[in-house]
C-alpha cells in the first residue's frame, strides 16, 4: 500500500510513548502511531502489507510514526502485546484522529484483555532489564577490542560448515543443565531457522521457498546426525574442543557488535546521565513502568496508560537518576513477585474473547472494502 492509500484508510492517530503515559519532557520526540484499513487486494492475499514505519517528513527528516494493518493490529492486541494495547486505552488528550470504525474496537477493548497480559507485560520488562544490564557492563567494563580467532586457537576459517550453530549447540549443550538442554537447542536451532528464513525469502521465489528451507532442514538434520555419530566415536575430543573455542569466539564476537553499535547509536545527553547513574534510566523507567501496569492489570484495575496521577513522579524520578542500580533491581524483584501472586487469583480470562472480536473484526473489514 503506498502512501496515499495508507492515509486515507488510516481510522486512528494518537500520540503514543512519554506523551501518552504523561512522562515527556521538554526533550521527549513526539511518537505517532495508528491503524489503517488495509485494501481489497491485501484483504484476498493478492498483495502484502503488515505496517510502514518509515516516514518522514516534509523536509525530509526521518519521523518517529508507524501505521499498521488494521488486521495486524487486532491480532496484536488479542496477545495483549504492551504497545498495542495502548491503542484502545489511550487517554483521550493524545488522540488525534477516532474513525467511528476504531471507536467501536475500542468499545470491545475489555474482550481483549486477558490474564496473558501478566505474561507480555513482565517479558516486555524483562527486555528492558536485559539491556539495562548489558549497557551496565559495557559502562562498567568495555570491551577493550575486537575479538580475533587466532585469540581462541581457532583457524582463519572455521572447520564448521554453514549449520555450526546447530553443531555446536548439539555438542556444547553438555554446559547446560540436564533438565534444559532440551529447550537450549531448540532456542538454538529456531535462531538459525529465523535467520535462514529470511535469505531464503530474499532469494528464491516466494511459492518456493517453504519447500526449499524443508529441503533445507532436512539435509541439516541428516549432517547433525551424520557428525554427531562421527564425534562420538572418532574425533569427539577434537570436535568438542573447537566447537568450545568457537563458542567462545561467537559469543565475544556477538557483543563486540553489539557493544559497537551501542556505543555509536547513543543519544549524547542520555550517555552522560548513563555514565554518571551508572544504568540507563530511561529503560528503568520503563521496566517499572511494565511491571506496576502488570500489577494493576492483575488486580483488576484495567490498562493504565496515563501516569499522570498515579506513579508519573516515581517514573520521573527514576529517569532523572534519583534512584541507583540497587534499587531498581529491588523494586523490580518486588513488583514481579506481586504480579505472580495475583495472577494466581485473577478474575481475568485466561484469553481474550477472540470470537467475539472476530466477528466485528469481519464486519468493520466488509464494510470499508464494500
Amino acid at each position: 500500500m503506498d502512501i496515499k492509500t495508507i492515509e486515507k484508510n488510516t481510522i486512528f492517530l494518537f500520540t503514543r510513548g512519554s506523551q501518552a503515559y504523561g512522562t515527556n519532557n521538554a526533550e521527549s520526540d513526539e511518537d505517532i502511531g495508528g491503524v489503517c484499513m488495509p485494501t481489497k487486494e491485501v484483504v484476498y492475499g493478492l498483495k502484502k502489507f503488515e505496517q510502514k514505519d518509515n516516514w518522514v517528513d516534509e523536509n525530509g527528516e526521518k519521523q518517529d510514526k508507524v501505521i499498521y494493518n488494521f488486521n495486524k493490529a487486532i491480532d496484536l492486541m488479542i496477545n495483549n502485546n504492551p504497545n498495542m494495547l495502548d491503542f484502545i486505552y489511550a487517554p483521550e488528550r493524545v488522540v488525534k484522529y477516532l474513525n467511528p470504525a476504531w471507536s467501536r474496537v475500542i468499545d470491545l477493548r475489555e474482550d481483549f484483555l486477558c490474564s496473558k497480559a501478566k505474561w507480555t507485560f513482565q517479558g516486555y520488562a524483562v527486555s528492558q532489564l536485559n539491556r539495562i544490564k548489558t549497557h551496565r557492563a559495557y559502562l562498567l567494563n568495555p570491551p577493550k577490542a575486537k575479538p580475533n580467532r587466532a585469540d581462541y586457537d581457532l583457524p582463519e576459517k572455521s572447520i564448521f560448515p554453514v549449520t555450526q550453530c546447530e553443531v555446536i549447540a548439539k555438542i556444547s549443550s553438555k554446559y547446560v543443565k540436564a533438565s534444559e538442554r532440551d529447550a537450549f537447542f531448540t532456542e538454538m536451532v529456531n535462531l538459525f531457522d529465523k535467520e535462514g528464513a529470511l535469505i531464503f525469502k530474499k532469494y528464491i521465489p516466494e511459492i518456493y521457498y517453504p519447500f526449499a528451507i524443508a529441503d533445507f532442514k532436512k539435509g541439516q538434520k541428516e549432517f547433525l546426525q551424520m557428525i554427531s555419530s562421527v564425534s562420538g566415536n572418532f574425533l569427539k575430543d577434537e570436535f568438542t574442543h573447537a566447537a568450545e573455542n568457537e563458542l567462545r569466539y561467537l559469543s565475544s564476537h556477538y557483543n563486540w557488535q553489539r557493544f559497537t553499535k551501542w556505543e555509536k547509536g547513543r543519544n549524547a545527553k542520555r550517555a552522560i546521565m548513563e555514565k554518571k547513574c551508572g544504568y540507563d534510566t530511561k529503560h528503568a523507567m520503563h521496566l517499572v513502568r511494565l511491571l506496576k501496569m502488570a500489577v494493576e492489570i492483575m488486580s483488576g484495575k484495567g490498562v493504565l496508560v496515563d501516569r499522570t496521577n498515579i506513579d508519573r513522579d516515581l517514573l520521573m524520578e527514576i529517569r532523572d537518576g534519583n534512584w541507583n542500580f540497587d534499587q531498581i533491581i529491588e523494586l523490580s524483584e518486588k513488583l514481579n513477585k506481586e504480579a505472580d501472586e495475583l495472577y494466581k487469583v485473577s478474575k481475568l480470562p485466561r484469553k481474550a474473547n477472540v470470537d467475539k472480536i472476530n466477528e466485528l473484526r469481519v464486519e468493520l473489514l466488509d464494510a470499508w472494502i464494500n
